[in-house]
């Protein structure tokens, strides 16, 4: 790739991998990654949509509040919506209870079979 970065200095990019037989994209890939520049995706991006830590407070300290404290959060949403009061999805709900306590399962019961044995 470094020859053929120099003969594209003096006769350009594309006649220089046609005449090495370097396939343009590796050759502009190689380059991008040799100059520096940065990730066109940058990392560790907050989505401007996200909640803030005041909502997520607000939400778990909702969650955790003396008549939600045994319910699920679809019966806290439904809940909350007719009092006319929206703070997040029920999704999210689960997502913040996920991050706090690690691992949020269904309750309901599922079946449990036996191991098969041939």
């Amino acid at each position: 790739m470094d020859a053929a970065a120099e003969l594209a200095a003096d006769i350009g990019a594309v006649a220089a991998c046609d005449a090495l037989d370097v396939a343009r994209s590796s050759f502009y890939r190689h380059k991008q990654r040799n100059d520096g520049a940065a990730c066109p995706c940058p990392s560790n991006r907050r989505s401007p949509l996200a909640l803030s830590t005041e909502e997520k407070e607000r939400v778990m300290d909702l969650l955790y509040s003396e008549p939600f404290v045994d319910m699920a959060p679809h019966q806290i949403h439904a809940r909350l919506l007719d009092q006319g009061l929206y703070l997040c999805s029920v999704r999210t709900m689960y997502r913040l209870l996920a991050a706090e306590h690690g691992h949020v399962k269904e309750r309901r019961r599922h079946v449990q079979r036996p191991a098969y044995a041939k």
